[in-house]
């Protein structure tokens, strides 16, 4: 949202520096993400000027430029110049050299093809006030509105570029950030108090058929409006706030829009039939064509605004192109009213409209301003023409409530961490215009403004007195645990284990969104029926729950490959998945990994599987063949642990890496963190070292191809007690073996701890061994 700094100047008579202001604003909650400069510093409004031409005539030596004469302050001025449209009598902006732009670029005097150029000629973008200007700033021939336009566009002012949280819009306006300066600063708030005297009898006729979904509708009627162009400071305004001037009823809505937060609508009253507004659900199949041109087929969830007729606007979305103010417009019909975020959001959604007033209603408008932004938009179309008014309509149910809440003065303090009286926080919550409707010995009751929807709980009041009594004034050593941790055993968290451990296997973190769609999981072949579809999603491309990590890491690391140019990525991301299932929908908390590179392999990935694994304590890993849609078929493995299901671990299915189109095959991994963080958290056995030497033996065993090397391992782990470990040597393929035959070497470690084991003993455990690999795996030693 924009911002301008003269604006907010107008309702809170503060001395901070825009940049100040930024900062103080940004330490309270409502982010200033950039600022802009616009128009003429007051450094420079000696070396900007307006002109005017008195000649223009064909560059000698170009077919592309002219050389221009103007005139300001009894000085002329040779120009040269590549506007295509500049006529004597026009009048300009010009910038003598030495003048430094807003943009920061400084103005020269030149020789352009043997011709002196002494200043230029500007347009707007040079002032910031439009991103990208067609032509030179022309301000037309007429020097009294070329003076009004350049004293209205030229004054120096300053884009405020505001984010803000959902939770925020109370501060989509320049009101609601005037009130956060007011609060910060302490400084008065002075809001717009008019009340409009109607002056003819005439009176909305206005019917709510759905009262929940408009609990509040405000309107009047002004008739014998003239339409014209707004004042030249309005529009400016409006277009630095990235909104394009239409007429003055239309720009006055979008002001009001503006300055209060709050959307409104006028509709051309001859247009209405019956002149009449009835607010009800949209018709099953009813089309309707908005002010964009677009034709929609509406459905029954809809609400919309309707004539006695027809249908003549999106409740609270877009207007209809059947009341449309044009020129020939002479009476209107000015709506302000409170529509249900939900319904609004669901409109929205389904027809693909988004604006200005849709992204308010959306985030919960204010219901107390109706009338208020009324007056205002009157007042300021009483400046533009004089027009006859009604009185206002305002059709209200009572289905609001104020919100009361009821704080301590230690309740706050405890959970800021500073003792504040009870005075402090009267003061703060004055300050942010609560109402205190009573006073206690150790408490208030206090009443929430109704621009204020996210405020409910006591909580929440602690927050607002926090930000307000400023985060940097809370001490760092303000909190005290509640009990002596250092006397109790510390679970570990691994989480912070995996954080620690994986960037030292060349691993960076991602952090990543939990929605996606239907297009991208069938990309990834991980579209089923166990999708969680959500029933409101905000938009399109995110109307489901991710059911695995691995499709957002594919795409981050694809775009790091084609626009960083990386040749090696190993990611990581800790992040929940959601699965639809029979007996309930489940969420599970994983890890999920990715390897991309030419020294990569899909031993290496297994091998930080089970890496991980052994770090959390976890022992009895087990693996079978994954049938795992987007998964290698060959190259891929489900991965358990003491039996229990941990996920999967393979290399990325050729088709998918096809349609990526990356130069080396990719390798995921997804692991459940539920067992691991059991296995990391169990109860350690304590074994006694022996005081025997180990024995070793070398095994070679020839199996066939399918045959996994770690089943191999964990059948001569758990085979013999005296066999302390077995660790994987060496994979040896030949033809010599036989078609589809391996050789894998392993070292078996035998001790005991009671005595020295002589070779007869540890041979005859080799024995039996061999005969239990031979029966179980077709195992036999390599000659």
């Amino acid at each position: 949202m924009k911002v301008t700094y003269n604006w907010l100047k107008e309702f809170v008579h503060f001395d901070l520096s825009p940049r100040e202001l930024a900062n103080k604003l940004t330490l309270a909650g409502p982010e200033v993400a950039g600022i802009k400069k616009v128009g003429v510093d007051k450094e420079n409004s000696s070396q900007i000027l307006l002109t005017k031409v008195i000649e223009v005539k064909n560059h000698p030596q170009s077919e592309l430029l002219k050389l221009v004469s103007v005139s300001a302050q009894k000085n002329n001025y040779s120009i040269v110049s590549n506007s295509k449209n500049l006529e004597k009598g026009h009048f300009v902006v010009l910038g003598l050299p030495g003048t430094v732009l807003p943009n920061g670029q400084e103005i020269k005097e030149a020789v352009i093809k043997d011709e002196k150029s002494e200043g230029m000629l500007l347009a707007k973008e040079h002032l910031n006030l439009e991103e990208k200007s067609a032509d030179i700033w022309i301000l037309g021939k007429e020097e009294k509105n070329a003076l009004s336009l350049f004293a209205a566009y030229s004054e120096e002012d300053f884009i405020l570029e505001i984010e803000l949280t959902a939770n925020r819009s109370d501060c989509l306006s320049v009101i609601g950030i005037a009130r956060e300066i007011s609060a910060i600063t302490g400084k008065e708030l002075h809001l717009p108090k008019t009340e409009i005297p109607a002056t003819i009898e005439d009176i909305p006729n206005i019917e709510i058929r759905e009262r929940n979904s408009c609990p509040r509708y405000s309107a009047r009627i002004l008739k014998k409006i003239e339409i014209k162009d707004s004042p030249d400071w309005m529009k400016k305004r409006l277009e630095l706030c990235g909104i394009r001037p239409i007429n003055n009823v239309v720009d006055v809505t979008n002001y009001v829009l503006l300055e209060y937060g709050h959307p409104m609508h006028a509709f051309d009253l001859d247009k209405l039939e019956g002149k009449k507004i009835i607010v009800r659900s949209a018709s099953a199949g009813e089309h309707f064509k908005t002010l964009d041109g677009q034709d929609h087929t509406l459905s029954k969830e809809m609400l919309v605004i309707a004539d006695g007729k027809k249908t003549v606007a999106l409740a609270g979305v877009m207007g209809g192109e059947n009341s449309e103010i044009l020129d020939s417009t002479k009476d209107i019909l000015l709506e302000s009213a409170y529509f249900d975020p939900l319904s609004i959001r669901k409109t929205s959604r389904k027809t693909g409209i988004k604006t200005e007033s849709s992204y308010r209603f959306e985030r919960t408008a204010d219901w107390g301003v109706t009338v208020s932004a009324l007056e205002r938009a009157t007042e300021l179309l009483q400046a533009t023409c004089s027009p006859q008014i009604s009185k206002i309509h305002d059709e209200y149910v009572n289905i609001f409530k104020d919100t009361i809440i009821n704080v301590k003065a230690d309740f706050i303090s405890s959970k800021i961490g500073v003792d504040l009286s009870l005075k402090e926080i009267e003061s703060i919550l004055k300050r942010l215009l609560f109402s205190i409707l009573a006073k206690r010995e150790d408490s208030l009751e206090v009443k929430v403004p109704t621009y204020r929807s996210d405020i409910s709980k006591s909580i929440d009041i602690v927050e607002e007195v926090a930000r307000i009594y400023g985060y940097n004034n809370i001490p760092q050593n303000s909190f005290k645990p509640a009990i002596d941790i250092t006397s109790l055993s510390p679970r570990k968290d691994i989480q912070e284990k995996l954080r620690e451990i994986l960037p030292a296997q060349g691993f960076t973190e991602i952090y990543q969104t939990t929605f996606t769609n239907e297009e991208e999981l069938k990309k990834f072949l991980s579209y089923g029926q166990d999708v969680l579809k959500l029933q409101n999603p905000l938009s399109n491309d995110a109307s489901l729950l991710r059911n695995y990590l691995f499709c957002g890491l594919l795409k981050t690391c694809d775009y790091n490959v084609k626009t960083a140019y990386r040749d090696n990525i190993r990611l990581f991301e800790i992040g929940r998945t959601f699965t639809k299932k029979k007996d309930g929908d489940s969420e599970a908390q994983k890890i999920g990994l990715i390897l991309y590179g030419k020294d990569e392999n899909y031993y290496k990935a297994s091998g930080i599987v089970e890496w991980i694994t052994k770090m959390a304590g976890g022992k009895n890993l087990s693996y079978k063949n994954a049938a795992l849609p987007f998964l290698h078929p060959a190259n891929s493995a489900l991965v358990f642990l003491d039996n229990t299901p941990l996920g999967f671990v393979g290399e990325l299915h050729p088709d998918i890496s096809q349609k990526l189109d990356l130069r080396y095959p990719v390798y995921i991994a997804e692991l459940e963190l539920l067992p691991l963080d059991q296995a990391i958290n169990q109860s350690q056995e304590i074994k006694p070292f022996s005081k025997f030497p180990p024995v070793s033996r070398d095994i070679s065993l020839v199996v066939d191809d399918p045959v996994m090397g770690r089943d191999l391992m964990q059948t001569i782990e758990t085979f013999h007690p005296w066999i302390v470990n077995a660790r994987f040597v060496d994979l040896f393929q030949n033809l010599q073996l036989g078609v589809n035959k391996k050789s894998l070497t392993f070292s078996i470690t035998f001790q005991n701890l009671e005595k020295t084991l002589n070779d007869k003993e540890v041979n005859d455990v080799m024995e039996k061994l061999i005969e239990k690999l031979s029966s179980q795996y077709k195992a036999y030693l390599r000659g």
